[in-house]
């Protein structure tokens, strides 16, 4: 908090409340009146009426998080949205007004063979040589993590196919969390 010329410092702690597999799509398209420019983005967050209630839920469940005794000696006023927001109607509103993407978008150019594919499973563009598509936009469906690892993955096996390299070999591991076994550890995607 800044009063005048003093700086103090307020001790707080947040609890967020994601979506992980939205029901809700959202689409990309050319700017008619500029193709040049950026595209329209259309997030149409919350649309679908399960995405809302599940996200009012998880509101809710976060407050009866924090009002567990294990937070007394830490929980102080709650911040945000605050003790106002109480009903349904009151969480719905403040959600539709403050939701927005974690900045991982994803799936808007996905990889397949159907019609609403974009990419084949190589992340060439279907129908247009020479060009193809190498981020998180071509997973088929959402994951339920951080984007950073896939889209690595996505990342090498397409410099993989653009110089024909063929897939690195399985490496075998011993891996710390299965109790000194040996796990076979390889890029299961592409």
């Amino acid at each position: 908090t800044v009063q005048g010329d003093r700086i103090t410092v307020n001790q707080a702690f947040s609890v967020n409340v994601d979506h992980a597999r939205p029901r809700t799509k959202g689409h990309v398209e050319l700017n008619r009146d500029n193709p040049q420019g950026p595209p329209r983005l259309h997030f149409n967050y919350l649309d679908d009426p399960d995405d809302l209630r599940e996200m009012r839920e998880g509101v809710r469940r976060a407050r009866d998080l924090v009002a567990q005794p294990a937070f007394d000696v830490f929980r102080g006023a709650e911040m945000t949205p605050g003790a106002d927001y109480q009903t349904n109607g009151d969480i719905e509103a403040m959600l539709r007004a403050r939701v927005e993407t974690a900045f991982h978008p994803s799936c808007t150019c996905r990889m397949g063979h159907d019609e609403l594919a974009v990419v084949d499973d190589k992340l060439r563009v279907h129908g247009i040589e020479g060009l193809r598509v190498v981020d998180a936009s071509v997973l088929p469906e959402i994951t339920s993590a951080n984007l950073n690892a896939p889209t690595m993955m996505i990342a090498a096996r397409a410099a993989d196919f653009i110089r024909n390299a063929p897939q690195l070999t399985p490496m075998h591991e011993v891996a710390a969390r299965t109790g000194g076994q040996r796990v076979q550890s390889k890029f299961a995607g592409l």
